[in-house]
């Protein structure tokens, strides 16, 4: 590795830190109470933050391209002078820096109307703030090295890894790129450019086998799954391995399970084609990819009861080429029979004519001298005959000959099939069928989840414009997400009370336990203010124990509390579970509680 390569992504990352730990510390510790009015007053500080953190990190880039260059004794004319103070102020999409960190916010307030707490929708949007700007820096700093590596004629790059390193991220390093193709990245990579020349590139090439060898197993398998490292140490080619997982079925952030012959196995639609690696392996046992998915790694081991088994399926799979470990190539197309030249058959010879009699130029002469006779007249064609054609009927529609049965009876027919042995014509039919009804799924569930996506950022838009237009922030959400006022009020409540460490199945059973230590501190308070005497003598004669003198009716509080207690209740209140309910969630009703103006000793 180059020295100054290794100082540049030091310097870069200590630059990241600094700033990314000065927003945290700017980031309010607990949610406030307006997120929006908070963001207002502390908008300016945080985009000067990042603005200055990405001055820093374009700074040295095209001094670092001059070095490296000089590093590997590359001479190279500088025909532009970079300007990287155009990269500051926005991000690598093209907004602006107070628009991505808005966004962040705007998030947090959709995911409290959804029902998540409060405290944890602004925890999570701290946590957003941080990776995307770190991921910003990073941007920045790749785009200035970028820019100076095609102000240098001839001049294009080397991925270098910088560890730790994803799958993908391996595979790619290694290679030396054009100074115009994009450098590939993935929210927090932090691989970087080394400038360099392809007749210089392999002096520092990075081998992305020596990479994964100089890994422990725990490495390994965090990069590349538990299954998936297995199968490189194996023998298997690290590119079918890390490609596998583009074909995968992702539902809801989750990788979706095939019926394979009644097992639920993780399949991979990635290679299966007609000239992908995997669909030429699976057609050459006489089969396709529509009867016999192509598994992945874990559905291999997951299998496999010996390693013998294992190494087997992954021939059978595309993963291991030659049973050694070297990139995916082209398999080389059979060389064409080399055919013997037939020999020429004999020419046939004409027999040899025999000598014209003298009579026969006469007989020519004279008939030459005859006038011609005239051609014959042209015979004029007949019309031909028109005879009404046919009516050729209509197609009849053709219909599955396994429409009506159901996926269970499909399955069920399938796997009988396989515990027959019969892998023939209706084995490849069933299969089929069901690929078919697969795939319709498939297609129904992408609508379904466009909608959803569709009507998400319509309501996203909608609460936008309704802010922008001075509309309360609840009155917003509920004309932009359909979530009533009082709903949204219920599920904040019931998010604050959790934060406080009070559950319950209802929102009514969090107020009253909250209540119960709130009472409790009150009677404490209040033994204390009335050393003790809290009991009048009615109350003393019922046997009231005075805790219950918070949570009982309030003609019976006034008939059992002492006239000390209800002294202090006239000065601090006497607060019931039904005020710390309205307090959380009907202002008005609160409003009407305190305007009627209790008086305990009266």
């Amino acid at each position: 590795m180059l020295q100054s390569s290794t100082e540049f992504d030091a310097a870069q990352r200590k630059l990241s830190v600094e700033a990314i730990d000065e927003i945290a510390q700017q980031w309010a510790r607990t949610p406030p109470r307006d997120f929006d009015a908070w963001f207002a007053r502390h908008a300016d500080r945080l985009t000067k933050i990042v603005t200055a953190g990405q001055m820093a990190a374009v700074a040295g880039a095209n001094q670092y391209v001059a070095d490296a260059l000089d590093e590997q004794g590359i001479r190279a004319a500088q025909v532009a002078t970079p300007n990287p103070a155009r990269l500051v102020g926005v991000t690598a999409d093209g907004r602006t820096i107070d628009g991505l960190l808005a966004q962040s916010v705007i998030g947090a307030r959709a995911r409290m109307a959804q029902g998540m707490p409060a405290y944890q929708a602004w925890q999570d949007a701290g946590l957003e703030v941080r990776r995307v700007i770190s991921n910003e820096f990073a941007d920045s700093g790749r785009a200035a090295t970028g820019i100076g590596i095609v102000s240098r004629l001839g001049v294009g790059y080397v991925r270098m890894l910088t560890p730790p390193s994803c799958s993908r991220c391996v595979v790619l390093a290694g290679k030396y790129y054009h100074w115009s193709a994009g450098f590939k990245r993935h929210p927090g990579c932090n691989c970087r450019h080394i400038p360099s020349r392809e007749d210089h590139a392999d002096d520092i090439r990075t081998d992305p086998e020596k990479y994964f060898e100089s890994l422990t197993e725990t490495e390994q398998a965090k990069a590349f799954g538990k299954a998936g490292a297995q199968a490189i140490r194996d023998g298997a080619d690290m590119g079918q391995i890390v490609n596998a997982r583009r074909g995968l079925t992702i539902i809801g952030g989750r990788a979706q399970r095939t019926d394979v012959y009644g097992r639920q196995l993780l399949t991979t639609s990635e290679g299966t084609t007609r000239r992908g690696v995997a669909g030429r392996a699976i057609r050459a046992r006489g089969r396709n990819s529509r009867t016999t998915p192509r598994l992945m790694p874990e559905a291999i081991y997951e299998l496999a009861e010996t390693h013998e088994e294992a190494i087997e399926l992954l021939r059978k799979n595309g993963y291991l080429l030659d049973g050694a470990r070297k990139r995916t190539a082209a398999a080389p197309k059979p060389a064409a029979p080399k055919l013997e030249p037939e020999p020429p058959a004999p020419a046939e010879t004409a027999p040899p004519a025999e000598p014209a009699k003298a009579a026969e130029p006469a007989k020519a002469a004279k008939k030459v001298a005859e006038p011609a006779a005239p051609p014959p007249a042209p015979v004029k064609p007949e019309a031909p005959t028109t005879e009404p054609k046919a009516a050729v009927p209509k197609k009849a529609r053709k219909t599955s000959p396994y429409a009506g049965k159901s996926m269970t009876e499909l399955e069920a027919r399938l796997n009988a099939l396989v515990e027959a042995g019969d892998i023939g014509d209706e084995f490849d039919a069933v299969g089929a069928e069901i690929d078919k009804r697969d795939q319709r799924a498939k297609v129904e569930r992408d609508r379904r989840a466009a909608k959803r996506d569709t009507k998400a950022r319509t309501a996203d838009d909608t609460y936008e414009r309704l802010m922008r237009e001075g509309v309360d922030d609840e009155e917003a959400i509920e004309k932009a997400y359909g979530v009533a006022v009082p709903e949204q009020r219920r599920r904040n409540a019931r998010s604050y009370l959790s934060g406080l460490g009070y559950d319950g199945k209802s929102l009514d059973e969090q107020v009253r336990n909250w209540h119960r230590d709130e009472a409790h501190q009150a009677w404490l308070n209040a033994e204390n203010a009335t050393n003790g005497y809290m009991l009048s003598k009615a109350g003393e004669k019922a046997g009231v124990d005075p805790r219950q003198l918070w949570s009982m009716s309030e003609d019976r509080a006034r008939k059992y509390a002492s006239e000390e207690l209800r002294g202090w209740w006239d000065e601090n209140s006497r607060t019931t579970a039904a005020e710390l309910k309205a307090q959380l969630i009907d202002p008005t009703e609160l409003a009407r509680m305190h305007s009627r103006g209790r008086d305990y000793l009266q």
